[in-house]
């Protein structure tokens, strides 16, 4: 029963993020498969793996990219959006509910 409220709770976050950002989920954006979170923009980043004896090696640190759902334009879609930006949201909606509370 737990769950089943987490889940509706988060697609109705999601959906009052979707009013405050409106063009952080346009349609072209959300059916994207890259490693890029449409919400921030941030993509993946490459660099060097050290070892301890100071080999270099090329690897690449990637985006934590997350399955979320959203309404965009009425509908339900599945957006992969970083799991940062899906704090920062909850963060954001958490304080324009406490300001109208006032």
């Amino acid at each position: 029963m737990e769950k089943m409220r987490g889940k509706r709770k988060k697609s109705l976050q999601l959906f009052i993020a979707y009013a405050i950002f409106p063009n952080a989920f346009t349609s072209q954006e959300v059916f994207l498969m890259s490693r890029v979170c449409p919400v921030t923009g941030k993509g993946p980043v490459s660099g060097n793996a050290r070892s301890h004896s100071l080999r270099a090696t090329r690897r690449r640190w990637n985006v934590n990219l997350q399955k979320y759902k959203v309404n965009v334009d009425g509908k339900m879609v599945e957006v992969r959006m970083s799991a940062r930006a899906y704090r920062t949201l909850n963060k954001t909606i958490k304080a324009e509910q406490a300001k109208q509370a006032k």
